[in-house]
């Protein structure tokens, strides 16, 4: 072989080397975000039965005649 050939065979394997480390990353970062998906949509849920137990409270709250409830929890007040 010549030398010519030879720099041609490890630019090729380099290429290959670094194909393949781009698609390990790409495969992690997919898992990384499929996680990341999952949390944010149970965080989504979790806010949205909150504001609707805090919408209840709200719309309840003269019937319940609790007086010591901080309003700040209600959204009213400080």
């Amino acid at each position: 072989m010549t030398e010519q050939t030879d720099r041609k065979i490890i630019f090729i394997t380099e290429l290959i080397d670094q194909r393949l480390r781009k698609e390990k990353e790409i495969e992690y970062y997919e898992e990384q975000l499929k996680i990341i998906q999952s949390k944010l949509q149970t965080l989504q849920t979790e806010r949205r039965l909150t504001e609707t137990i805090l919408d209840i409270i709200r719309n309840e709250e003269e019937k319940l005649n609790l007086p010591d409830v901080d309003k700040r929890w209600l959204g009213k007040g400080i």
